[in-house]
C-alpha cells in the first residue's frame, strides 16, 4: 500500500517501534504489560440514558438484571418495570453494540397511549433543536446525547415506537434513523423461505494487478456483492457500516476484492500467520467441493497481514484449523482511503485485493479440480469489527465481543457452518460482456410436496442384531467401518412434531426446555403467552419442533417414556441390514425424495416425502432437520485420533480440550448433498436441530444389589453387609476399604436411598479403577453428615452430592439423620446430575469445571476416564443402603 503522508510516516513509525517492544507477540498482553499500555482503554458513558443508565455502559457494568438473548445483540431486562414515561409499555428491547449499551426501542399499544408517552418523552429528553416532522406518523429531535424518533401506530389499536439511541464518536456512522435497532422476537420473524445467497463468478476481462487499487477494468466489470450482513440475520440489526465483496477467475486464480467503510483505519499486526481477527479483519472463506472437507481460510488486516489455514473439516466434527498451511502464490495488497492509525479525523475506509491460485488450493484438497461453467462452491466473507475507543493510542476494546459481518449469515453467529454459506457459481463468460442469464436464476425455491393427510402414530420395532456401522463417507479416516451389536428397539415413525412438543412445554415444569427462537414461525413456531403457557402459530402444528438442545430433547423423550436412539440404531434404521447408502437405497438423493440444500427453504411437515421413506416406513430419516442421537462424537473404533491442529505462533500445549459434542444423524433442509448419505455423523444443529425417539426392550432399571448377598461385588466384602430388608450396612470395625461392583459402567442412571449416622461419612465412586484413590483416580461423590459439628469447616466441594475436589452441590435438602434419603446420579459423558430427594445438587460438565484446574488445586486425572467401577467407598462410619438400581445408558 502507499500513503505519501508525513503524518502517517511519523504516527507509523511511533507504532511500529511502540509496537514491536511491546505487543509483537499479541498475547504477551496477557501475562502482564506495562501500566502505561492499556490494550483495554476505559469506556467515556454518555451523560445521557435511560432509566440512569448511560449509553455507552459495559454490558458487565449495567445494575439491571440482563438477560442475553441467543439473538445478537438483543437484550431483555429480567426485572422489566413495563411502566416507561407514564404508560405500561407491551415490548422494551435493548440494543447492546460491541457489548455496550447502544439504546432502547419501546413499543406502546394503542394510539393515545403513544401520544401520551411520546409528550413524556419530550420532558424527560428535551429537544436541542426543533422537532423535525418526517411523515405523518415519525417525528425525531435529538439532545445533547441522545436521538429520539417516534412512530405512531398506523391504527387507533395499533402498536407504536418510541427509539432512543445514544450520539456519541463511538457510533460515528448512525443513521439519522433507527434501523440499528434490536426488533422485539414477535416482530422479527421473516415469514419467508430462506434462500442463501449466490453469485455467479465471472472470467476477469483484462489482467488484475494486485496492488489494492481494484480500479482496472477487469473489477470495474465485475459486479459487488450484496451489502455484508450479521451473521446472524435476518433476525439482527443491520451493520453500520458497508462491506461489499467481488469475485473473478481465470485459468489459473481466483481474485478476491473487498470494500470496508471505515472511519478509523487501525491495525497494529504484521507477522504473517498471527491471527489477524485481534484486528479488525477482512476474511475469506472457500470450501471448493461443497461438503465441509479441506476448506479454506484467508485472513487479512490493513497491514497487509495475511493469516492462512486450512481446515480438515468443520470445527464440530472435532477439526481445528491447520496454520501451517501457507498457500506460496497467493498475493495480496491493500490501500486505506484516509490515514491509518490515526485518530484525530475521519476515513473512508479500505480497500484489498488477493489472487489464490487454484494450485495452493489442490495441494491440500485432493478432489478439487479446477473449475468449469456450472460448478459451485459453497463461500462465504467475513468482517470482524471492534469498538473504537478514542481515549487511548490502542483504541480496541479487547473485553468486548466483535462483531461478525458476513455476506451469507449463519444464523447462529458462528462462521464455521459451511452448509450455511453462499453459492459461488462459474461462468465461462466474461465480466461485462452479457449475463449469464441460467446461472443467475441457478438453485431456485421448489414448490414444496403436498403435506400428508394422515399420520400412522406408532412405532417401528427392530429386532437386537449385529450391523456394520459407518464407515463416515466423508471422514473415513476417523469413523471407519466396524461391528456393533444392536439391542432390540422401536423408533418413532416421525420426527417430533411443534404441536407434540408444545403438549410438553406446557405440562407443569417443562418451561426451561423452551428456547425464544422456537417463536419464530418460519422455523418453528411454538409462542409463549406466559411463562408456562404455549401455543402453535397457526398452520406450523405437523412440522418438527428445532431449536432442541439435546437435553431438550432427552427431556421430552423421558417425560413419553423412550429415550434418544445411538447412532447405532438410528443407523440400523437407515441403512438396514444391507448397509444401504440411503433410507430408501442406493438410488440417488434429490428434492423427490428428501427436503435438503435449501431446496425449499426451509422444514416441511413431517411425511412430506413417501418417496424418501424406509422399507419399515419411517419417514424423513434423510433431510428436514437434524436429529439427536444419544452418542458422542468420539472417533469410532480403529479410527485415527482427532488432532489439534494449533501451529499459530500464539498457541502452545496445553491445547484446551475438546468438546465431545452429542451426535446429530439424518441431515436438514440446509445440508449439502454429500453429506446427506446415512453412513454421514454430524454434531452441529441449531435452527433445524430436532429429534424422534425409540424405546428400548431393556430401558429400565435393574437391580445393582439383588438385596441378598454380594453377588456382583467384589473389593470389601466384610464391611460391608446384607441385612434384612434388603439393606446394606457399612460396618467400618468388619473391614476396611471400599466395596465395587465387578462390572464396568460408562454412562448410567444409578438410584439408590441411604440412610445416615450422626456424623456419617462415605463415598460414591463412579468410573473408578479398583486400585488407588477413588477421589482421584477415578471421581468420588460425597456422602457425608454436613450437620455434624465435625464437619462444620468443610470446603465447598467437601459437602453432600458434590464431586469431591472438583464440584460443589447445593445444600440444605437433606432427610434429617436417622431418615432415609433418596439419591439419583446420571453419568453422560463429562456431565454429571445429582438429584437428592427431587431437588438437583449438582449439574455440571467436569470437562468444564476442571478447564482452568480443579477447586483443590490437586491433580484428578479420573476425570478423564469414560468408563469405570462404581463403589462405595468406606471412611470409618457407619450407614445403610438399600434399593440400589442403574440403568445404563449405552
Amino acid at each position: 500500500m502507499s500513503q505519501n503522508n508525513t503524518k502517517l510516516l511519523i504516527i507509523t513509525g511511533i507504532l511500529i517501534l511502540f509496537f514491536i517492544g511491546v505487543i509483537s507477540d499479541v498475547n504477551a498482553a496477557n501475562h502482564g504489560s506495562p501500566e502505561w499500555l492499556k490494550l483495554d482503554p476505559p469506556i467515556e458513558v454518555s451523560d445521557e440514558g435511560f432509566r440512569g443508565v448511560m449509553w455507552c455502559t459495559p454490558h458487565r457494568d449495567i445494575s439491571w438484571k440482563m438477560r442475553g438473548t441467543t439473538i445478537h445483540p438483543r437484550f431483555l431486562r429480567v426485572d422489566e418495570d413495563y411502566t416507561v414515561f407514564g404508560i405500561t409499555a407491551k415490548y422494551i428491547t435493548y440494543t447492546m453494540r460491541n457489548t455496550i449499551l447502544y439504546g432502547v426501542r419501546i413499543d406502546i399499544e394503542g394510539a393515545d397511549n403513544v401520544s401520551k408517552a411520546i409528550q413524556a418523552a419530550r420532558r424527560e429528553y428535551p429537544p436541542i433543536d426543533d422537532i423535525e416532522k418526517v411523515n405523518d406518523r415519525e417525528s425525531r429531535w435529538s439532545t445533547k446525547s441522545t436521538h429520539v424518533w417516534v412512530t405512531l401506530p398506523e391504527e387507533k389499536n395499533g402498536i407504536g415506537q418510541i427509539y432512543l439511541w445514544g450520539r456519541d464518536r463511538k457510533f460515528p456512522d448512525d443513521s439519522r434513523t433507527p434501523v440499528y435497532h434490536a426488533v422485539p422476537l414477535a416482530f422479527s420473524g421473516t415469514h419467508k423461505q430462506y434462500k442463501p445467497r449466490q453469485y455467479v463468478i465471472y472470467k476477469a476481462s483484462s489482467p488484475i494487478i494486485i496492488d489494492g487499487h481494484i480500479t482496472e477494468k477487469a473489477w470495474q466489470d465485475a459486479k459487488w456483492t450484496e451489502a455484508f450482513e450479521d451473521a446472524q440475520s435476518p433476525y439482527c440489526p443491520l451493520p453500520w457500516k458497508m462491506t461489499r465483496a467481488k469475485i473473478l477467475y481465470d485459468d489459473d486464480n481466483m481474485y478476491f476484492a473487498a470494500r470496508l467503510q471505515e472511519e478509523n483505519v487501525w491495525g497494529h499486526l504484521t507477522k504473517r500467520d498471527t491471527i489477524a481477527y485481534y484486528d479488525n479483519d477482512f476474511e475469506i472463506f472457500l470450501d471448493p467441493t461443497a461438503d465441509a472437507v479441506n476448506y479454506f481460510e484467508y485472513e487479512m488486516n490493513c497491514l497487509n497481514m495475511m493469516f492462512d489455514m486450512w481446515h480438515e473439516n468443520d470445527n464440530y466434527r472435532n477439526a481445528l484449523a491447520n496454520g501451517s498451511y501457507d498457500a506460496p502464490g497467493l498475493r495480496s495488497a491493500v490501500q486505506v482511503q484516509g490515514t491509518l492509525n490515526y485518530h484525530y479525523d475521519t476515513d473512508e475506509g479500505w480497500t484489498v485485493e488477493i489472487k489464490i491460485p487454484f494450485k495452493d488450493m489442490q495441494s491440500h484438497n485432493q478432489d478439487m479440480t479446477k473449475p468449469k461453467r456450472g460448478d459451485m462452491w459453497r463461500m462465504n466473507f467475513s468482517r470482524v469489527q471492534y469498538m473504537h475507543i478514542y481515549n487511548q493510542l490502542f483504541p480496541y476494546l479487547y473485553t468486548s465481543s466483535c462483531e461478525d459481518w458476513v455476506w451469507a449469515s449463519t444464523f447462529v453467529g458462528d462462521l464455521h457452518i459451511p452448509e450455511m454459506w453462499g453459492k459461488a457459481v462459474f461462468s465461462d463468460l466474461y465480466a461485462g460482456s452479457v449475463l449469464d442469464e441460467e446461472l443467475e436464476n441457478a438453485y431456485p425455491i421448489l414448490d414444496p410436496p403436498k403435506p400428508p393427510n394422515r399420520r400412522k402414530n406408532d412405532m417401528v420395532r427392530f429386532p437386537a442384531c449385529t450391523i456394520t456401522l459407518g464407515p463416515d463417507p466423508t471422514d473415513p479416516v476417523h469413523s471407519p467401518a466396524h461391528i456393533v451389536n444392536v439391542p432390540e428397539f422401536e423408533m418413532d415413525r416421525y420426527e417430533v412434531t411443534v404441536k407434540e412438543y408444545c403438549e410438553f412445554l406446557n405440562e407443569e415444569g417443562n418451561s426451561k426446555h423452551y428456547d425464544e427462537r422456537m417463536a419464530l414461525p418460519e422455523l418453528c413456531g411454538i409462542i409463549e403467552d406466559t411463562p408456562g403457557k404455549y401455543h402453535v402459530y397457526p398452520g406450523r402444528e405437523n412440522f418438527p419442533a428445532v431449536f432442541v438442545s439435546h437435553d431438550d430433547a432427552m427431556a421430552y423423550a423421558e417425560s413419553r417414556g423412550k429415550t434418544l436412539p445411538t447412532e447405532a440404531m438410528w443407523e440400523r434404521a437407515a441403512r438396514g441390514l444391507s448397509g444401504r447408502i440411503y433410507p430408501w437405497g442406493n438410488d440417488p438423493v434429490g428434492p423427490s425424495r428428501a427436503n435438503y440444500d435449501f431446496f425449499y427453504g426451509g422444514s416441511l411437515p413431517v411425511g412430506s416425502f413417501p418417496d424418501g421413506a424406509t422399507p419399515e416406513g419411517i419417514y424423513d430419516l434423510c433431510g428436514n432437520v437434524k436429529e439427536w442421537t444419544d452418542s458422542r462424537f468420539y472417533g469410532y473404533p480403529g479410527g485415527a485420533d482427532y488432532k489439534h491442529w494449533f501451529n499459530f505462533p500464539f498457541f502452545a500445549p496445553p491445547y484446551p480440550q475438546k468438546n465431545w459434542n452429542w451426535v446429530n444423524r439424518g441431515g436438514g433442509w440446509t445440508t449439502q448433498e454429500k453429506h446427506m448419505a446415512a453412513g454421514y455423523r454430524d454434531s452441529q444443529a441449531a435452527q433445524n436441530a430436532g429429534f424422534r425417539c425409540v424405546r428400548i426392550k431393556s430401558q429400565v432399571f435393574v437391580p445393582l444389589f439383588n438385596g441378598k448377598d454380594l453377588t456382583g461385588w467384589t473389593g470389601n466384602t466384610t464391611g460391608y453387609v446384607p441385612e434384612e430388608g434388603g439393606r446394606l450396612v457399612c460396618y467400618p470395625d468388619r473391614g476396611k476399604g471400599n466395596l465395587y461392583t465387578e462390572d464396568e459402567f460408562e454412562d448410567f442412571v444409578l438410584r439408590f436411598e441411604f440412610k445416615l449416622t450422626p456424623g456419617a461419612n462415605n463415598g460414591l465412586g463412579i468410573r473408578a479403577p479398583l486400585e488407588g484413590d477413588a477421589a482421584y483416580v477415578g471421581m468420588e461423590l460425597q456422602i457425608i453428615d454436613n450437620s455434624a459439628d465435625q464437619y462444620k469447616d468443610l470446603q465447598p466441594y467437601q459437602y453432600h452430592g458434590s464431586i469431591y475436589g472438583v464440584v460443589p452441590a447445593r445444600r440444605g435438602f437433606m432427610s434429617p439423620v436417622g431418615e432415609w434419603n433418596y439419591q439419583e446420579v446420571t453419568v453422560r459423558g463429562p456431565q454429571i446430575k445429582v438429584v437428592l430427594n427431587g431437588e438437583t445438587i449438582v449439574d455440571a460438565n467436569i470437562d468444564e469445571a476442571s478447564k482452568y484446574g480443579t477447586m483443590d488445586g490437586k491433580d484428578h486425572p479420573g476425570l478423564k476416564r469414560t468408563k469405570g467401577h462404581i463403589g462405595f467407598l468406606g471412611h470409618g462410619s457407619r450407614l445403610e443402603f438399600r434399593n440400589i438400581m442403574i440403568k445404563k445408558l449405552k
